[in-house]
C-alpha cells in the first residue's frame, strides 16, 4: 500500500447488466508503474457473458499472463432482482 488508509489491492468487481446474447469484455492489468508492458509485463483477461430468457452463464479466463495478478479472484455484481 502506498498511502495512509489505502485499502489491499486484491480484488476486482464486475458490474454486469446482462442483456439477451453474448457480452465480451477484455480487462488489461499491469503494474501502473513501469513501461514493463512494452515488453509483455502486463495480463489479460477475457470474460464472456452468455444470457439466455432462462439462463446466465459468465466465464473468465487469461489470454496472456506476463504480469503477476494481484487478486486471486473476480467478483460480478448483478442487478438487483436479476433471477438467472
Amino acid at each position: 500500500m502506498r498511502f495512509c488508509g489505502a485499502q489491499p489491492d486484491d480484488e476486482r468487481e464486475i458490474l454486469a447488466f446482462p442483456a439477451l446474447g453474448d457480452s465480451h469484455l477484455r480487462l488489461v492489468e499491469d503494474d501502473g508503474l513501469s513501461l514493463d508492458y512494452q515488453q509483455g509485463g502486463y495480463t489479460t483477461v477475457d470474460v464472456v457473458m452468455n444470457a439466455g430468457r432462462e439462463a446466465l452463464t459468465l466465464t473468465a479466463r487469461r489470454s496472456h499472463a506476463g504480469y503477476a495478478l494481484p487478486y486471486a479472484r473476480l467478483r460480478v455484481r448483478l442487478p438487483a432482482g436479476e433471477k438467472r
